[in-house]
């Protein structure tokens, strides 16, 4: 039983350390996929509204060295709002991107914490129609940002890892392009922002969950 036991730990261990192990490639995924809808009814009609969001992660990464890795993401999501009352819809898209570094320190057999560091790029589009596209209403937003984030790793097999970050702090600047076109006439406004936010949840669209490929 004792050789056994010493036996399942020698394999653990073997597993743990090839997953951090320099030279080790990793793929990620991460989706996540909500739906809202709601009704409301005044006595003369009913209205709804829905909200479809999506969001995807694709993330590869390279250990320079045991339990230190460089990573890059590429990730899009899509909202899509639309309403009854007043017939209208608003579409939101994100496409973006980042590069950082990962180290990982180990807890508890095949369980670690990471802390890590990114800069990327955000795109967003966002379009927002009324009355048959009487009434339109388009944004551009471009964002640069800087993101430090910490979570929990879990490399449960040879092969695939989880991850979730617990913590993330940020700090973006973001510059935006607004036009807004009727029937009778047509606007433009340029406007620049600077944002700083620590947050409990993910950095990207709070998709804080990820899992790896590891090979």
């Amino acid at each position: 039983m004792k050789k056994q036991l010493l036996t399942a730990v020698a394999v653990l261990a073997s597993l743990c350390g090839f997953a951090q192990t320099q030279g080790t490639n990793t793929l990620g995924l991460g989706v996540s996929v909500n739906q809202n809808r709601s009704e409301s009814n005044d006595g003369f009609e009913i209205n709804s509204s829905k909200d479809n969001l999506s969001t995807f992660l694709l993330s590869y990464g390279y250990f320079i060295k045991d339990n230190q890795k460089l990573f890059v993401n590429l990730n899009y999501s899509k909202n899509k709002l639309s309403y009854t009352d007043y017939p209208r819809s608003i579409n939101i898209n994100v496409y973006g991107g980042s590069v950082g570094y990962q180290h990982y320190f180990p807890l508890l057999n095949s369980f670690y914490a990471y802390a890590a560091g990114s800069g990327g790029y955000n795109h967003t589009r966002n379009d927002k129609s009324e009355n048959n596209n009487e009434y339109n209403h388009n944004v551009r937003r471009n964002e640069y940002y800087l993101n430090g984030s910490g979570g929990l790793a879990w490399f449960f097999s040879e092969h695939f890892a989880i991850e979730a970050d617990l913590i993330s702090l940020n700090a973006s600047y973001a510059d935006f392009k607004a036009t807004t076109s009727t029937l009778q006439a047509f606007s433009s406004q340029n406007n620049k922002a600077r944002t700083f936010n620590l947050s409990s949840q993910g950095a990207i669209n709070n998709l804080g969950f990820r899992i790896y490929f590891l090979f």
